[in-house]
């Protein structure tokens, strides 16, 4: 490196540049950041394109993507599931939203894609389902690939989901004799058979419908199940993507109740002879991995089923690259519906001066009852749970708080999981609020 300080770039000639003990000549690190720059540029300016774009380089990768996607949505940016007349072969910009691509539908080839594509391109806008199996013949597009597409959301202009599931078996066949007729010639001697109307079916509920997104996406796009299971949710101590800064003041082995849904469940065998499980749990927000093991696992093994909600207490190690979650006990959501409720009132910060906090103390004066007290304070860098349970209130409070500004709920008690667990320690122990 010679006498001179690597960083000054007064000494004449080539120079060195030194960072995070790495390293790097000075064209390298010229070029990395001219890049640097471009790209941020673009996202700064062009935000929309910018994330379709990573969506697309990473539309394989569904972790990836998930992750992706739900930083377009903390940009404002929505993101909505493939439409067979408006989507690309990639992920593509309409005004300010991004459209899924085909490409990166599931058991949907590039093949089978580009295919799409052309036949639009060709023959205009698909006018049914019908009318898409009988341009398309069903060894370029089989029905795996159109079950995908149904249950992507693809075909939501044409019906239910439901519906045009129940209806793909007859609609195959009478595209398949149209294209037949078609190629024999037979198609001026006979009149046209009309394609056959959609067969009636129950609606898909909303739990069912996201469950066949994810299977074709690999994630959930338009929503996420553990919001339509109320309570869950709300007895939290924070949202899964926070975990990492809600746990960064914690004590060691500090314990939390997470909530979400259960996905990607390995059971096997530890060492010493007994059993652990390792699964997903993510919720609208992201995804992290927990593990089961010892005297917990015997509890929490028969509760883990795949795409099921679930509430889990779970102890929080610091370890290099992250945390690690061990799960202490679990309860499915029938188990929380059916928990004690008590009262917990979000207020934003700005509220709590001391005219906020009169007015607040006042009106939970004025309700007494038996509901214990949680205060979900929302701040500029995050949010932070208060346990009030000194104070005990009445559900007329309910009203009276959101007339002035305050919004309250219902929730399960925290305290009841953490009796129902066996305690240990005091409450500040158990689950930092």
């Amino acid at each position: 490196l010679g006498v001179e300080e690597v960083f000054d770039l007064t000494v004449e000639g080539t120079h060195t540049f030194v960072a995070e003990d790495v390293i790097v000549h000075n064209s390298h690190a010229a070029a990395y950041s001219l890049l640097s720059y471009q790209t941020a540029y673009v996202k700064a300016h062009y935000p929309v394109e910018f994330m379709a774009a990573l969506l697309t380089v990473e539309r394989h990768d569904s972790d990836k993507v998930a992750e992706y996607i739900r930083d377009a949505r903390a940009m404002g940016i929505a993101v909505l599931p493939p439409d067979i007349n408006r989507s690309g072969f990639d992920f593509k910009v309409v005004g300010e939203e991004i459209l899924f691509g085909l490409s990166a539908v599931k058991n949907v080839g590039e093949g089978a894609a580009r295919a799409i594509l052309e036949e639009r391109e060709r023959g205009g806008r698909f006018r049914s389902l019908g009318d898409f199996l009988k341009r398309l013949d069903e060894k370029v597009v089989n029905k795996r690939t159109l079950e995908s597409l149904i249950k992507a959301g693809a075909f939501d202009a044409f019906g239910d989901r439901a519906r045009l599931l129940a209806s793909l078996d007859a609609l195959l066949r009478w595209a398949a004799e149209s294209r037949e007729r078609e190629r024999s010639g037979m198609m001026g001697l006979f009149a046209e058979v009309e394609e056959p109307p959609l067969v009636e079916a129950e609606p898909l509920d909303e739990i069912t419908r996201l469950r066949y997104e994810k299977e074709a996406l690999g994630i959930y796009v338009s929503g996420h199940p553990v919001l339509r299971y109320p309570g869950l949710r709300e007895v939290a101590s924070c949202p899964l993507a926070e975990l990492p800064h809600f746990a960064r003041d914690l004590p060691p082995r500090a314990r939390v109740l997470l909530s979400g849904m259960v996905e990607e469940v390995v059971r096997k065998p530890t060492r010493s002879g007994g059993m652990m499980a390792r699964f997903m749990l993510s919720d609208e927000t992201g995804a992290l991995e927990v593990v089961a093991f010892g005297r917990a696992y015997e509890g929490v093994s028969p509760k883990l089923k795949e795409d099921t909600p679930l509430l889990v207490l779970a102890e929080v190690e610091r370890e290099e690259g992250g945390l690690r979650v061990i799960a202490q006990a679990a309860w499915t959501h029938e188990e929380v519906a059916e928990a004690p409720k008590a009262l917990e009132v979000e207020v934003d910060h700005a509220l709590l001066d001391e005219a906020g906090v009169a007015l607040l103390k006042s009106l939970l004066d004025e309700y007494p009852g038996t509901l214990p007290l949680y205060l979900r304070v929302q701040g500029p860098f995050g949010e932070a749970i208060l346990s009030l349970r000194e104070t005990r209130v009445g559900e007329g409070a309910l009203e009276a708080l959101e007339a002035e500004g305050f919004r309250a709920y219902l929730i399960p008690d925290r305290e009841a999981f953490l009796q129902g667990n066996g305690g240990g320690g005091s409450k500040e122990e158990v689950v930092p609020f």
